[in-house]
């Protein structure tokens, strides 16, 4: 009997062209041997922690009379050990893949301040000593102690913001407070509302000017700087005086 004759009639097909071994990009593989090495059993075992499915399988003919036989026993994985180390396997992989995608954020955080900085530097010298980095923010001072003036930059949206930490909740809330108190004016002055963020279940306090965009579409990282600098820009010249003055008259 032909090798594709036995093989459909072990898978029960009509047809050869039918069979279909390995569904879509999948693939398995099994070795069988009398004895493996144990250089090949290391390597499956290797293979294994990458959701390849390999199995090797020990033979060992013997004879009864005139009659051969072969027994068969998987030891690669064990049947016992081999739901355990599919699961292991899946959570290797997606330890794997959760270090590649941290690689990826990275990189495009780190493009991204590469593109920013000098569009920044060219209009102000508030980061002239930035350099790019792998976080999704980057802050200096904005002129009072514990107070500082950041970009940021998610998966869905692009700011500029003041963000009060002096280290004290309570006076972090009445400078806040305090500012809050003159919004009006304040975002009359900055050219547009802001976000008021009192965060009262947190020490520190935020104030930002934000818009939709995506850190990870490199295709909306100009709108996104332009929006960015500007409103960062007009922070500063909002924020600076009124915080140094305010922080002046305020009991430490």
């Amino acid at each position: 009997m032909k090798a594709e004759e036995q093989l459909t009639s072990f898978l029960d097909e009509d047809e050869y062209q039918d069979v279909t071994l390995n569904k879509g990009v999948t693939q398995r593989i099994m070795l069988v041997a009398a004895n493996f090495r144990k250089e090949v059993t290391s390597t499956v075992l290797w293979l294994s922690s990458f959701k390849l499915r390999i199995q090797c399988f020990k033979v060992t003919p013997f004879s009864q009379g005139d009659d051969l036989f072969l027994t068969i026993d998987q030891i690669i994985p064990t049947k016992d050990a081999e739901d355990f180390m599919i699961g292991l396997a899946a959570k290797a992989q997606d330890e794997v893949e959760g270090v590649e995608a941290e690689k990826a954020r990275h990189a495009s955080r780190r493009d991204f301040w590469a593109m920013l900085l000098p569009i920044m530097n060219a209009k102000s010298q508030l980061f002239r000593t930035a350099s790019p980095t792998t976080k999704n923010w980057i802050s200096t001072n904005a002129g009072s102690r514990g107070i500082l003036i950041s970009f940021v930059v998610t998966r869905e949206a692009a700011r500029a913001e003041i963000y009060i930490d002096t280290g004290s909740g309570d006076l972090n809330k009445s400078i806040f407070d305090r500012l809050h108190a003159e919004a009006g004016a304040i975002e009359a002055q900055f050219g547009e509302a802001l976000i008021w963020e009192r965060l009262d279940s947190k020490r520190a306090c935020r104030i930002k000017a934000e818009q939709p965009g995506s850190i990870y579409d490199r295709d909306q990282w100009p709108a996104m700087i332009d929006y960015m600098v500007d409103a960062l820009i007009r922070l500063d010249e909002t924020f600076r005086s009124r915080l140094a003055d305010l922080t002046a008259r305020l009991p430490r």
